[in-house]
């Protein structure tokens, strides 16, 4: 068991067992509607947090800035094990997950130009949701004005 380095909190090698104050954190599951394992997380503070990043704090220390998230070396969401994990700048399966306003609007006229949203999401190395969520702020914000 190591100590959370800010809070009251013990975690083991692989997240699979964690106390805070003294008293035993129910971890939850959630899973994708295949039955797929989606995230493991726990609730304390009234907060959910990730337990992938509840290890990394506790076994490499707290990140340096809010781009720094959890990320397993080999990708598989079952292993939270501390020597799996290590702190690396958030991304989408390793693509960049935002887009600037000028790439925002070539989006916008590529999807009117009927380009499939997979050939627009490769040829701005994002993943597919990002693309999807762009345009779906657009079709909000249209709707408003």
């Amino acid at each position: 068991m190591k100590k959370h380095p800010i809070l009251n909190l013990f975690c083991n090698e692989d997240g699979t067992h964690i106390t805070l104050d003294g008293k035993k954190v129910n971890i939850f599951e959630t899973r994708k509607k295949t039955g797929e394992l989606q995230r493991r997380s726990v609730n304390f503070r009234n907060r959910s947090h990730v337990v992938a990043k509840v290890v990394c704090e506790c076994y490499h220390g707290m990140r340096d800035s809010k781009e720094l998230v959890p990320v397993r070396k080999d990708g598989d969401i079952n292993n939270d094990h501390y020597t799996n994990l290590f702190w690396a700048e958030r991304t989408a399966f390793g693509k960049k997950i935002k887009l600037s306003d000028a790439q925002k609007e070539e989006v916008i006229a590529m999807r009117k130009d009927k380009m499939k949203l997979q050939k627009i999401a490769d040829t701005f190395q994002v993943s597919i949701n990002t693309i999807k969520r762009t345009l779906k702020k657009h079709r909000e914000n249209t709707t408003e004005s």
